[in-house]
């Protein structure tokens, strides 16, 4: 059985190369406090996925 921890919310940015995520990220980056994040960014979960063809 998995156990719940209750805590400070975590932020989770998907991020997929483009332009929005990026200009996203980039704000996250340079103002964490402006969009609740911790100064240290320790909240910030940033997930990316690279998939494709293997030759």
């Amino acid at each position: 059985m998995a156990t719940v921890t209750r805590g400070k919310r975590r932020t989770v940015l998907s991020y997929g190369l483009g332009a929005d995520s990026t200009a996203i990220l980039l704000k996250f980056l340079a103002a964490p406090l402006d969009y609740g994040l911790e100064l240290d960014l320790s909240d910030l979960i940033v997930v990316h996925a690279v998939t494709g063809d293997v030759l």
